[in-house]
């Protein structure tokens, strides 16, 4: 198995390297650090030699330091396998999507601002790039987040595809036997009957995974009843499944109306929905 982590030596992208190194050494998987140097084009073309020159000093100086992060990250996990690449180009989301699909990479592991807000976290620029363009998993690591064993997953659903859903987060919860806790949250106005036992029931037999709790609850504020749900839950990470950003457009519509305050030490796991 192969994590994929991008950095650019922020504190932040830190979080997601530590995180992801403590994961690795966990489930036995190699992490890949990831930088995108960015270039702009020289206006003249009696520039290109001396861009050239630039470029390869600038590289080389960034596989450098790659180079000391690798180390500094070997001293938390020595038995862990690290690869260091850099590229040239850009946008990120893109340049993840093209080596991740061309090297058998498995999951995606960044480092994002969380204090802000579950909406924020998301949304916030480069982790939303990345998350909506990305095939594989990605894994979201608030800024304050620190590696504990996955013992309970909170999986928030709109029930349209449950069944599937769960079979894509089902090894992600074996790696650990952890507890997914399927949450799906209806208006306080919803008529519609559930036999959630029956539900839970059908799925457990359906996944062959014994570890699924279906809860239905009713409010308004989706995003508030997600966010604290994960607390009762304790939860050590957060599963949504996305497509083209349906889900979380339509719940944060209905959510604006105030700011939450997600927790800011629980990862976020990201899947891409089935066409």
């Amino acid at each position: 198995m192969k994590i994929l982590v991008p950095t650019d030596f922020s504190k932040l992208s830190r979080v997601g390297a530590n995180y992801a190194i403590q994961l690795a050494k966990k489930i036995g998987a190699e992490v890949v650090l990831f930088h995108v140097a960015h270039f702009e084009t020289p206006p003249l073309t009696h520039m290109m030699s001396i861009a050239d020159v630039i470029k390869e000093n600038v590289i080389q100086d960034l596989t450098d330091r790659c180079l000391q992060l690798k180390e500094e990250l070997h001293t938390m996990a020595p038995e862990v396998s690290i690869a260091i690449q850099v590229v040239e180009g850009g946008p990120l989301e893109d340049q993840i999507e093209s080596y991740a699909s061309h090297h058998a990479i498995d999951w995606i592991v960044m480092g994002t601002k969380g204090a802000s807000g579950l909406q924020k976290m998301i949304f916030g620029s480069q982790a939303y790039a990345v998350i909506n363009k990305s095939s594989l998993p990605v894994i979201l690591i608030p800024e304050h987040a620190r590696f504990k064993n996955w013992e309970n997953i909170v999986y928030a659903s709109d029930l349209m595809h449950p069944q599937e859903e769960l079979k894509k987060l089902i090894p992600f919860a074996r790696l650990f036997h952890a507890r997914i806790h399927l949450l799906h949250v209806l208006s306080p106005d919803s008529k519609q009957p559930w036999d959630v036992v029956k539900l839970q029931n059908a799925l457990i037999q359906a996944c062959q995974y014994e570890k699924i709790n279906l809860q239905v609850s009713h409010h308004y504020e989706v995003v508030e009843e997600i966010d604290d749900f994960i607390a009762d839950q304790q939860a050590e990470l957060v599963a949504l499944f996305t497509h083209e950003f349906t889900f979380f457009e339509k719940i944060f519509k209905k959510s604006l109306t105030r700011e939450i305050a997600f927790h800011t030490w629980v990862p976020l796991l990201s899947m891409k929905k089935a066409h």
